[in-house]
C-alpha cells in the first residue's frame, strides 16, 4: 500500500507535535490495541483507523489517504489534533503502517482486555525511561574519562589573552573595557565571555573556537595566569557588557580584584603605576560658608564651567550640567583612587589613608559646603589626617588657630561606690573631641550621657557645659574605668582622683578569724595586721548594708564581693 511520510510530515506547522510523534514512537507497538485498514473504492482512499495507549492516554485515531498515499484527512480524540495540523498520533500510525508493510483491508484487535495492555504498556515504558536514564549515565562516565585523557594531554597550555579596548564615543565611560583571546600558538577571539567561558567551564563543555582550536574547556587546562584572569571573570560575571557581550566593563566594584590579578601582568598592555596625583583641596569663603571642592591636573570644576559657557557648538546643551568628578576621571574603591591615561594606556593609582578616602568619596561627587563653625570643626578633625590633598596656607593657619581644646573630664568614686562623672568645656564653637565623647558613650550605651547630648547637634553652637552624671551600675563602672577611660583620654584632659587611680590596684588584704564557744555561743574574733579592729567593723557592716565597694583610709577601694 502506497503511504506518502513525507507527505504527510508536511502537514505538521509545530514541530513540537512532529518531535513528539518521533519521540513516542518506540511505545507504540505495545500500546496499539486495535487497528483497521478499510479500502473506500467510491472516492478512491484508505481509512485507517487505531485505538491506542500512548505515554498513559488513550486515543482514537484515524488517517485518510488518496491511492497516491497522499493524505487527505485525519481525526484524533487527543487535545493536540486540530484544524490547522494533525497531532503526533496520526504520524505514529502513518510510520506504523510503512514500517509493517500492512495492506487493506487488515484488522487487529488485542487478545487481552483493557487493564492488562495498559500494564504491561507501563510495565515496558518503565524499562524504557531506565534504559535512557542509564544510557545518559554511561555518556557522562564515557565523556569524563575523555575530559580526563584529554586533560593530561593539555595540562596547562590554554592561555587566556586579555586586551584593553577604549570607546571614545561613551562620554559617560571614563574607564577602559576588557576583552580576551584564547589558544595556544594561535589565539582565537572570545566573542561571548559568559557562554564561551563561565558556562562552558562549569559544564566542561567542548567548543570548537576555530580550525586549529577544538578544546574542552575544563579549569586545569589553562596557565596559571589565566587561571587568575578565570578567577576574576567568574567573580564579576555581572560586569560583562549586556550589549557587547566580548567586553567586561572595569568599574568602582570590580578595579581593586582587577589591580590584584593584572599588577603582575605578563601582558605589555596592561601596566599599572604609582602616581600621586597632587590632588588640591580648594577652599573658598562666600558670605557665611565655606565652600570646599577638588582641584588637580586632570580636573578643575571652575574652569569646566567657563568653558562650557563659551561653547557655541550646536551639541553645547549636553555640557551644560557637570557630571560626577568620578565619572569624569577617576574610580574611587575602598582601597585605592585610579586614573586611566587614555594617551599613554597606562592605570595610575594612588594609595590614600582611609580618612583622604572618606574626604575623597564626598568631594568626588559634590562640593561640600559648611558653615563656619562646621567648617572648623571638620577641618580640625581632618587637617593632621591629610597626607596627599593640599591645603592652601591661608586657610591652613586659620584652621590651626581654631580653638580646639580639650574638654576637662573629672573622675571620682563617692562613698556609696557611685563613680562621678564631671564634664567642663567652655569654646566658642561645638568641639570635635566633644562629638567624639558622645559617639564613644553611644556606642558603648551606658544610659549616662542624655544630658550631655541635648547640648550637641550637627548645627549648634556650644559655649559651656559643666555637667556631672552618676554612674550606679556596678558592671557599667568596672567597664568605664578599664576600658572607656583610655578610650577617652584622646579626646579629654582627664582628672582621677585617688579612689579611682587605685581601683585596678589589686592587693590582699591579710586577716585572720578567731573561734571560740563561750556560753553555749559561737564567738567569732576578726584581726588584721592591714586593717584596725574600727575598719574591719566598718567593712563588716558596709557588706550587710549591700554596699558594693569600701574606701580604705589610704584612699584604696575595696570590691565587697
Amino acid at each position: 500500500m502506497k503511504l506518502d511520510l513525507l507527505d504527510i510530515e508536511t502537514q505538521y506547522i509545530n514541530n513540537r507535535n512532529l518531535n513528539y510523534a518521533k519521540k513516542h514512537y518506540i511505545e507504540l507497538e505495545d500500546g496499539i490495541i486495535r487497528l483497521e485498514i478499510t479500502h473506500i473504492d467510491k472516492i478512491n482512499s484508505t481509512f485507517i483507523e487505531m485505538e491506542s495507549i500512548i505515554a498513559g492516554y488513550e486515543n482514537e485515531t484515524s488517517l485518510t489517504i488518496n491511492d497516491e498515499g497522499n493524505y487527505e484527512h485525519s481525526s484524533c480524540t487527543c487535545g493536540f489534533h486540530n484544524s490547522m495540523e494533525p497531532c503526533g498520533h496520526v504520524w505514529q500510525l502513518a510510520k506504523y503502517v510503512i514500517d509493517n508493510n500492512l495492506e487493506a483491508p487488515y484488522e487487529y484487535e488485542k487478545d487481552e482486555d483493557r487493564e492488562e495492555t495498559i500494564e504491561k504498556y507501563f510495565e515496558k515504558r518503565s524499562k524504557i525511561i531506565q534504559e535512557t536514564i542509564n544510557n545518559e549515565w554511561f555518556k557522562e562516565i564515557l565523556k569524563e574519562d575523555i575530559i580526563d585523557k584529554l586533560s593530561k594531554i593539555e595540562t596547562s597550555s590554554l592561555n587566556l589573552v586579555p586586551s584593553i579596548e577604549f570607546n571614545e564615543l561613551h562620554s559617560s565611560r571614563n574607564f577602559p573595557q576588557i576583552k580576551f583571546k584564547i589558544g595556544r600558538d594561535k589565539l582565537y577571539t572570545i566573542r561571548d565571555i559568559y557562554s564561551q567561558i563561565i558556562i562552558a567551564i562549569k559544564n566542561k563543555e567542548f567548543k570548537n573556537f576555530g580550525k586549529e582550536l577544538k578544546v574542552s574547556m575544563y579549569y586545569n587546562a589553562f596557565t596559571d595566569f589565566s587561571k587568575k584572569q578565570l578567577d576574576f571573570i567568574i567573580k564579576h560575571s555581572n560586569s560583562i557588557n549586556q550589549f557587547m557581550k566580548n567586553m567586561l566593563d572595569l568599574n568602582e566594584n570590580n578595579m581593586d580584584d582587577f589591580y590584584n590579578t593584572y599588577f603582575d601582568s605578563p601582558y605589555s598592555e596592561i601596566i599599572f603605576e604609582e602616581e600621586d596625583f597632587k590632588t588640591e583641596l580648594v577652599i573658598e569663603k562666600n558670605d557665611k560658608d565655606y565652600e570646599i571642592y577638588l582641584k588637580n591636573k586632570f580636573y578643575n570644576p571652575k574652569e569646566k564651567k567657563k568653558e562650557d559657557k563659551t561653547k557655541k557648538s550646536k551639541w553645547s546643551y549636553r555640557f551644560d550640567y557637570e557630571l560626577p568628578f568620578t565619572i569624569k576621571n577617576f574610580i574611587v574603591t575602598k582601597n585605592k583612587i585610579y586614573k586611566y591615561d587614555k594617551k599613554d594606556k597606562i592605570f595610575l593609582y594612588m594609595n590614600i589613608n582611609e580618612y583622604e578616602m572618606k574626604l575623597f568619596n564626598k568631594l568626588a561627587r559634590e562640593s561640600l559646603i559648611l558653615s563656619e563653625d562646621k567648617f572648623f570643626e571638620v577641618f580640625s578633625f581632618f587637617q593632621d589626617k591629610l597626607e596627599h590633598f593640599n591645603i592652601s596656607e591661608e586657610y591652613l593657619d586659620l584652621i590651626k588657630n581654631y580653638s580646639n581644646k580639650k574638654p576637662k573630664i573629672y573622675l571620682d568614686i563617692n562613698s556609696d561606690g557611685h563613680l562621678i562623672f564631671k564634664i567642663e568645656y567652655k569654646n566658642h564653637f561645638v568641639n570635635t573631641n566633644l562629638t567624639q565623647i558622645v559617639g564613644i558613650f553611644e556606642m558603648l550605651n551606658p544610659n549616662i550621657i542624655e544630658n550631655l547630648k541635648n547640648y550637641i547637634n550637627s548645627y549648634q553652637k556650644v559655649y559651656e557645659i559643666n555637667e556631672t552624671m552618676i554612674i550606679d551600675k556596678k558592671s557599667e563602672i568596672g567597664k568605664f574605668i578599664e576600658d572607656i577611660i583610655p578610650l577617652l583620654h584622646t579626646y579629654a584632659d582627664i582628672y582621677l582622683s585617688q579612689s579611682i587611680k587605685n581601683f585596678n590596684k589589686t592587693r590582699k588584704i591579710n586577716y585572720s578569724v578567731g573561734v571560740k564557744v563561750t556560753s553555749n555561743f559561737l564567738e567569732l574574733d576578726f584581726s588584721s595586721t592591714d586593717l584596725d579592729k574600727g575598719e574591719i567593723i566598718d567593712i563588716l557592716n558596709q557588706y550587710r548594708a549591700k554596699k558594693k565597694y569600701y574606701r580604705l583610709k589610704k584612699g584604696e577601694i575595696i570590691l565587697m564581693d
